[in-house]
């Protein structure tokens, strides 16, 4: 048996979360392996047969669900974070996630100004300009900006009106 072990994080606080439920089944078979959930620091571990491929069906309350697929190799294996996006009703969550390498990634999300919406200019959010305003209401942020591997970069659109472009 492989040990493994991991954590789950949110998409817009990068914070562990705790209780969330994670089904691991076989890859080719969706067969049932175990569910684990995880502790009050949003930690799992548990040992698993070596040499297979499985996917882990990530949920819990107020979050939508993920999947990550991930073999078992050798021992012991720390997965990445499984990001679990929060259901922030009408609000659009954008997330980049990556491995060691490179040691930081930069997203850009920008919205075009259309002559059609004259109160809806042209912005830009990222890394220098982490959020926009309209009216003192926050249209756009950049929730989180990781800069050391293993990223996660969050960008959250609350005002969705308009053209946007979402790159790295």
């Amino acid at each position: 048996m492989i040990s493994v072990s991991g954590s789950v994080i949110s998409a817009t606080t990068g914070f562990r979360i705790s209780e969330a439920t994670i089904d691991f089944k076989f890859k080719d078979t969706s067969e049932l392996v175990k569910t684990l959930i995880t502790d009050s620091s949003g930690e799992f571990s548990d040992e698993f047969l070596p040499d297979e491929t499985f996917t882990a069906y990530v949920t819990c309350d107020g979050y939508f669900p993920a999947e990550y697929e991930f073999d078992v190799l050798n021992s012991p294996l720390i997965l990445q974070s499984f990001v679990l996006v929060p259901d922030r009703g009408d609000v659009i969550t954008l997330v980049l996630t990556w491995g060691e390498v490179p040691i930081d990634l930069d997203t850009y999300l920008h919205r075009f100004a259309n002559p059609d919406m004259p109160d809806k200019p042209e912005f830009s959010i990222y890394f220098a300009q982490k959020y926009y305003l309209e009216n003192d209401v926050v249209v756009a942020e950049l929730d989180i900006d990781n800069r050391h591997g293993f990223g996660l970069e969050t960008t959250s659109i609350h005002d969705y009106s308009g053209e946007y472009e979402f790159f790295c």
